[in-house]
């Protein structure tokens, strides 16, 4: 499992942001910034969660508590609700959906 860290620097360079985007996004001091990137230690979940919204992911995948693959079910169910919402057509996203879990395995 990887680091928090690393996974900070992944979906940065995923985003095309360096460290001083993210503080600015945060509104974290860089030098604390740098801090956590270098050393995951003793983050307050206020900044934790920060750092996770400016990432655009939920703090539970920077925690290592869920997985890529558990991201993208989740998004595609959340485009599916909207979907739903706006009134789309449904069978486009049956179809993606139905896609996407195939090729997702699951070990539990």
């Amino acid at each position: 499992m990887k680091k928090p860290n690393e996974l900070v620097k992944e979906l940065m360079k995923k985003e095309g942001i360096n460290k001083n985007v993210l503080s600015q996004r945060t509104g974290i001091n860089i030098n604390t910034i740098r801090g956590y990137i270098d050393s995951w230690n003793n983050i307050p979940i206020e900044n934790l969660y920060k750092i996770a919204q400016a990432l655009k992911v939920n703090v539970s995948y920077l925690l290592g508590e869920i997985t890529d693959d558990e991201i993208e079910v989740e998004n595609t169910i959340k485009t599916f609700l909207q979907s739903l919402k706006e009134k789309k057509s449904i069978q486009i996203y049956y179809e993606e959906i139905k896609n996407n879990l195939f090729l997702i395995k699951i070990d539990k």
